[in-house]
């Protein structure tokens, strides 16, 4: 039974264009503590599903709970917000910014939240000790390959201690290598008590989790368990 349900989604559609449907009616609950991969073949939804819980967009109709707030309402300013000290968010191209080093990439998140304050510069080392990035903290994104870039974005999400982890296609364009640290991360990730919902095209990554969850066409199907 889930004690404490973290995301709930209930009759979510979202639409773009020509009313093409991103999602129908999806219905979906993740609980605390969860590991949960969203599988399905491309342009079934599942990037939408994410930015959605993210509170990076909102439904056309239904509603969404995140951590008993019910962001699917509120307008983009407040949803930003509350997405810095409630959420962490892993993209698949990893977003850092070029003219921030790796430790400034890291600090930037706690500043704005106001969140750690005189200790931002020794969190971020600790986070950038955790994902094997330390020896990096001087250098600039373009000087890293992929794969160290995401374990920096990794850390970046894990800047202010957000209880929810989301990330989107984080193995996509890694090779094999960095695929499994990544992988081994996020992992370590869940280890400490987040909870953690991701996207994956990436069979390996999916048999990690606690539960898929299959979207096609944009609507909730029935899939496999993943590892638990």
């Amino acid at each position: 039974m889930c004690r404490e349900v973290v995301v709930r989604l209930r009759g979510v559609y979202k639409y773009y264009g020509e009313k093409i449907a991103a999602l129908r009616g999806v219905d979906l609950e993740v609980c605390r503590g969860e590991f949960v991969a969203i599988v399905g073949p491309s342009g079934s939804g599942k990037s939408t599903l994410i930015s959605l819980v993210a509170g990076l967009d909102r439904p056309d109709s239904g509603y969404v709970e995140v951590l008993g707030e019910r962001i699917s309402g509120w307008p983009p300013g407040r949803r930003a917000v509350w997405r810095r000290r409630s959420v962490g968010i892993v993209f698949q191209f990893y977003h850092l910014f070029p003219l921030l080093t790796v430790l400034e990439n890291v600090v930037l998140p706690m500043k704005l939240a106001g969140v750690f304050r005189g200790r931002e510069r020794e969190r971020a080392l600790e986070l950038l000790e955790l994902v094997g990035m330390k020896d990096k903290a001087g250098r600039y994104p373009g000087e890293l390959s992929g794969g160290e870039q995401q374990r920096v974005a990794i850390a970046r999400a894990l800047a202010n201690d957000p209880p929810l982890i989301l990330a989107d296609e984080p193995t996509a364009n890694l090779d094999t290598l960095n695929k499994r640290r990544v992988v081994e991360l996020l992992e370590e990730v869940h280890e400490m008590g987040k909870t953690v919902v991701l996207t994956t095209h990436d069979p390996g990554l999916a048999g990690r989790a606690d539960r898929l969850v299959c979207l096609v066409d944009g609507a909730v199907v029935r899939c496999g368990g993943g590892a638990g």
